[in-house]
């Protein structure tokens, strides 16, 4: 007679896709040593696959399902009807779920029901370590999964399988690895101290330690095994709104949130969600509002548990950080609402949410997206290339730091200054400003307590570059082409900050920049990068495409916005009326023509500038013409 405790493992598919990802990478991981072969020296294992009728026959015919027997059982649930139906995808899901226990009736309060989605991928050791804790007798187990870009990924995957034994074996941490290295642009949206982007609602939260270490929150974290202490056949809400109050109300809540313990992560195609991104961070109030207004407690409560993905031992830092995002956390959760709502009646679930036409307005997003990008990429093609290819090493000193021109030296000159400053420090007089003040604050802030050894990577007459002809320090200037032939001399060794002006058509290529500046960039030192070509105009949310290839994954990014659609118009007019001038650039003639000009549209320009700042400086709700990035390296 068998007395080992009985486990039914639970997993939902449909579609040939998603079939094919089960069969050939996840259960293959479920095969690893640490896994299945652990968890049935244990327990006697049943595993209940909820799919299509259709493929009934093709999974069971499969190589795969023949090791699988060697460890457990094999049962079919069908589903059809729920697919076919009208049902929204998060309706459909909760009860498929349901469908791989409710036939137990009151004996699912004597089985433990574990729960794989058929793309969450588990690391070897997974299931090992969850048998020693329901042993221990916890019957209500949690872990999160971790998204990761399916396209980079599953080739990795594919490889790690042995094709005779069809089992996949990967380690935590190298599996920790792969989760850090490429991860989803969703998870990206979500750090919370690496504000480059995010979503409409955040409900998981990540805090940056290092490109070894993530920590965590998630409203919810996924359940992996329940012993249900109560029936619960028929759902009254969606999975993760009810199912911990309905099912197992009293049960303590076990965590696995280190990853060296139990580790799965989660495929997800490079597009999913990227519709409902924005450029700039959100506030924790802007968080909180979102949550509040949906969230019931089953979410909240689980969100309240640390989690850490690491690839490596844990920093000398993460105390420090970890306290950081404790107080990033607490902050959120203060202003969440007294009163969350309930799982009865739930307003989502009775309102049966029409995924289809989420769909199709995803299918629209995405097309005017790649559009956009399609064009952007396309004006910058007539960009000229710059022709220097060599480094020019600068030293700026406290007394040459204040030399001017000749012009400067008069009374328009003095009135000139006076009223609009000079490029690149300009006064709210002066059309540029709206473009140029981001980044003219941010050089500011880094060199306000000493002197650097700073890499200039600008070409031609490019204006914000300018000001490092005036900040004591030493310089190697160089411009963006010489910079990709590694034309770095070795002899200027590490910089403490780097400054990049880069035109649209060099933006979308920065990661070949990245690559030649970060080597050679002190530790905690700073990348600022700038753009304020006109050919950035118009960039809204849909930019965000374009902006997860620029932020450096690993690297904390800040990005900053300038303009509007009247500082626009201010600056064309500005460069309509200088193509006008007759004079030599340059001449006596020239520079007092340009100042009473200036002076004769400052009201417009002062004007348009105001405008610009009605929107947020990390924000996009309005055209933007100039973007500055400051990278932390």
């Amino acid at each position: 007679m068998n007395d080992k405790p009985p486990v039914r493992l639970i997993t939902i598919m449909w579609g040939e896709e998603y079939c094919d990802k089960l069969l050939n990478i996840t259960l293959p991981a479920i095969l690893a040593p640490g896994n299945l072969p652990a968890l049935a020296k244990h327990f006697e294992c049943e595993l209940v696959l909820v799919t299509e009728t259709r493929l009934y026959d093709y999974i069971d015919n499969s190589a795969i399902a023949k090791v699988l027997r060697k460890y457990c059982t094999i049962r079919y649930v069908k589903i059809d009807d729920l697919i076919e139906g009208n049902a929204g995808y998060g309706m459909s899901l909760t009860y498929a779920l349901h469908r791989g226990f409710d036939d137990l009736g009151e004996a699912m309060c004597d089985h433990f029901l574990i729960f794989f989605n058929a793309d969450f991928i588990l690391a070897d050791g997974s299931y090992e370590t969850l048998a020693e804790h329901m042993l221990a007798g916890e019957r209500l187990i949690f872990s999160p999964s971790y998204c990761v870009n399916s396209g980079q990924v599953t080739p990795m995957l594919l490889d790690a399988v042995d094709p005779k034994a069809h089992v996949m074996s990967i380690p935590k941490r190298e599996m920790a690895r792969m989760g850090l290295a490429y991860r989803h642009n969703t998870v990206r949206a979500k750090t919370v101290n690496q504000p480059v982007f995010h979503m409409h609602v955040t409900d998981q939260f990540y805090w940056h330690v290092d490109e070894h270490t993530r920590l965590g929150r998630q409203l919810p974290i996924a359940i992996v095994c329940m012993k249900p202490e109560q029936v619960y056949t028929d759902p009254v809400c969606f999975w993760d709104y009810a199912t911990l109050s309905m099912a197992c109300p009293t049960a303590n809540r076990c965590v696995l949130g280190d990853s060296d313990d139990f580790l799965m992560i989660e495929l997800r195609d490079e597009h999913t969600f990227r519709e409902l991104m924005t450029i700039g961070h959100i506030t924790p109030a802007e968080i909180a509002k979102g949550l509040g207004g949906y969230m019931t407690i089953d979410q909240i409560e689980m969100g309240k548990y640390p989690l850490v993905l690491h690839s490596q031992d844990l920093p000398e830092s993460y105390d420090a950080e970890t306290q950081k995002f404790n107080a990033y956390m607490d902050e959120v959760y203060a202003l969440l609402p007294n009163k969350l709502s309930s799982y009865i009646n739930h307003r989502f679930w009775v309102g049966q949410v029409n995924d289809l036409a989420a769909a199709k307005a995803k299918a629209i997003d995405d097309i005017a997206a790649a559009d956009y990008r399609e064009n952007l990429i396309a004006a910058a093609a007539t960009t000229p290339v710059p022709a220097e290819t060599g480094a020019v090493i600068q030293t700026v000193s406290e007394t040459s730091k204040a030399a001017g021109n000749a012009f400067s030296n008069t009374v328009v000159g003095s009135i000139y200054r006076m009223l609009f400053g000079q490029v690149p420090r300009v006064t709210k007089w002066h059309p540029f400003w709206a473009d140029l003040n981001p980044v003219v604050q941010i050089i500011d802030k880094y060199f306000s307590k000493k002197p650097l050894h700073t890499l200039v990577v600008t070409g031609g007459d490019r204006p914000a570059g300018r000001i490092f002809d005036t900040i004591p320090g030493t310089y190697v200037k160089i411009s963006p082409l010489a910079l990709l032939q590694n034309n770095i001399p070795l002899d200027a060794g590490e910089f403490d900050l780097c400054f990049c002006e880069l035109d649209w058509m060099e933006i979308v290529e920065f990661k070949r920049y990245y690559h030649y500046i970060h080597r050679r960039i002190k530790p905690g030192g700073k990348i600022i990068v700038h753009c304020g070509s006109g050919q950035l105009r118009g960039l809204q949310s849909t930019g965000v495409e374009i902006l997860t290839d620029i932020a450096p994954v690993f690297d904390t990014s800040i990005f900053y916005f300038g303009g509007s659609h009247a500082s626009a118009l201010a600056v064309d007019q500005y460069k309509s009326r200088i193509q006008e001038t007759t004079y030599a650039p340059g001449s006596r003639q020239y520079l007092i023509r340009h100042a009473l000009m200036m002076i004769r549209n400052a009201w417009r320009a002062r004007w348009a500038n105001n405008d610009s700042i009605k929107t947020p400086v990390h924000g996009i709700s309005n055209m933007r013409t100039s973007m500055t990035i400051e990278i932390s390296v």
